[in-house]
C-alpha cells in the first residue's frame, strides 16, 4: 500500500505488469490509474491529504538519492505534475513526502558541506516552492497547524523546530517540545506529534491537552536490536517495528505485537494496513477497532 485516506474508503497501491508499475487508487470496486513507471523506476514515500496525493518516483535502484516528486489532484481529471527534482543526484536523506491541507514537504540536500539539508514547503494550489530551513535538519512532519523538523547541533543532539503549516513563517512552539530530545524518528496527525528517543529503545508524544510528554511504548523484553523504527500513527493507534510489528493503543497503553516475523502491522491514513503472513494485504478502518484492553 502507498497511502489510504483518512476514511480509509481510498487506497493507493502499486501494480505491477511486466516491465511496468502502475499507482492506482481503489475505491469499493473501482479502479483508477494514475501514473505508470517502466522498469526500474519505482514509486515510494506517498501521502494524501483527502485531496491531494503526493509521492516520489525513484529512476534508479542503485542511487536512491535520484528522484523526483510528484503530486495529483484526486478531485481533477488532470495528470499527476512534478513538485521537485533530485535527479542531480544531490546526497539527501531518504525520501518521504508529507500531504497536508494542500501543502507537501520534503527534505532535500543542498550540496553546501555546512547546511547539508533544506525542509521544502511546496503549496499545491499555487504549484510554487519555498525551502523554510538550510541546515542540519531532517524528518518533517505536519502537526496540527505546524510543520516540525529535526534540528542537530554539534553535538549531533535533535530538538524540534519549526514554522506555520500554512504560510512558512516562524512558530512558537510549545515547552514540552522545545524540550524534548527526538532521534531518528518522528510521526504526527492533527493532534498527536510522536518520536522515538536517543537509543530508539522507546516513543515518546504530546498532545496539548496532556500535562507532559509521555512514554507510549517500549522495545519488547529481551529484544536488544534492532531498536524501534518507522513509527506511523493515526487517531489513537500508533504503528511501529523492533523486531516484529507492533500497534500500541494509546488510550489503554496496551501493545499487540504480529504473531511472526513476514507479518507487517502499518498505519496510512486512517486505515490499518496488514500485509505478509502469507495473506492478501488488507486495509481495516481504524474507527471500526475497538480499544485494545487494559494491561
Amino acid at each position: 500500500m502507498e497511502a489510504v485516506s483518512d476514511d480509509a474508503s481510498k487506497v493507493f497501491a502499486g501494480a505491477t505488469s511486466g516491465k511496468q508499475t502502475s499507482l492506482v487508487v481503489i475505491t469499493g470496486h473501482e479502479r483508477r490509474t494514475i501514473m505508470t513507471l517502466n522498469a526500474p523506476e519505482q514509486f515510494y514515500g506517498a501521502s494524501f491529504d483527502g485531496r491531494w496525493l503526493t509521492f516520489g518516483v525513484g529512476h534508479h535502484p542503485g542511487n536512491q538519492h535520484l528522484w523526483t516528486v510528484h503530486a495529483w489532484d484526486s478531485e481533477s481529471a488532470d495528470e499527476p505534475f512534478q513538485v521537485g527534482d533530485n535527479r542531480a543526484a544531490v546526497r539527501s536523506p531518504w525520501l518521504f513526502t508529507r500531504a497536508h491541507r494542500g501543502k507537501v514537504t520534503w527534505v532535500q540536500g543542498t550540496g553546501k558541506p555546512d547546511q547539508s539539508n533544506g525542509i521544502h514547503l511546496y503549496d499545491l494550489a499555487t504549484r510554487t516552492d519555498r525551502v523554510v530551513v538550510e541546515g542540519r535538519v531532517d524528518g518533517p512532519v505536519f502537526f496540527g497547524d505546524l510543520l516540525l523538523w529535526r534540528e542537530y547541533d554539534e553535538a549531533k543532539t535533535a530538538r524540534f523546530t519549526g514554522v506555520s503549516a500554512s504560510d512558512g513563517t516562524p512558530a512558537a512552539l510549545p515547552p514540552a517540545l522545545r524540550d524534548s530530545r527526538p532521534d531518528w524518528y518522528a510521526t504526527a496527525d492533527e493532534k498527536t506529534l510522536a518520536w522515538t528517543d536517543g537509543d530508539q529503545k522507546a516513543i515518546h508524544a504530546w498532545r496539548a491537552d496532556w500535562p507532559g510528554v509521555r512514554e507510549l511504548a517500549k522495545i519488547e523484553p529481551g529484544v536488544e536490536l534492532p531498536g524501534i523504527s518507522f513509527p506511523q500513527l493515526s487517531g489513537d493507534l500508533i504503528a511501529w517495528t523492533s523486531k516484529l510489528s507492533s500497534v500500541t493503543d494509546i488510550r489503554t497503553g496496551s501493545t499487540y505485537r504480529a504473531d511472526g516475523m513476514s507479518t507487517a502491522l502499518s498505519i496510512s491514513g486512517g486505515g490499518l494496513v496488514v500485509t505478509g503472513g502469507g495473506v492478501t494485504p488488507s486495509v481495516v478502518p481504524i474507527t471500526d477497532l475497538p480499544p485494545l484492553p487494559a494491561c
